[in-house]
């Protein structure tokens, strides 16, 4: 895992909401705060977004996912990684020192 050290958070303007099943990310302040940038997740995304909260690092969140969820180690690395690249590109994580 690349970086395993590396510690986020989920950024303070965000609701969550769970409508008809689905679980979104909303983001309720400045430019991300329209709705193109509503975000739908899955149970895995929700499970990591919940556990984004400046305390664990990546390791600890793929050894949770792992504990969790019924999938191979390289499953969950690429799972954690694609949605922690998505949450970063659309400035809905920060990074915090460990």
């Amino acid at each position: 895992m690349e970086h395993p050290s590396r510690v986020f958070r989920r950024i303070e303007h965000v609701v969550t909401r769970e409508i008809a099943g689905e679980f979104l990310l909303v983001p309720i302040k400045g430019r991300l705060a329209d709705l193109q940038q509503i975000f739908a997740v899955n149970e895995v995304g929700r499970f990591i977004w919940e556990q984004l909260d400046g305390r664990r690092d990546l390791a600890q969140l793929h050894a949770a996912l792992l504990y969790r969820f019924d999938v191979t180690p390289a499953q969950a690395q690429a799972d954690l990684g694609d949605f922690i690249r998505h949450l970063w590109a659309a400035e809905l994580l920060e990074e915090v020192s460990p």
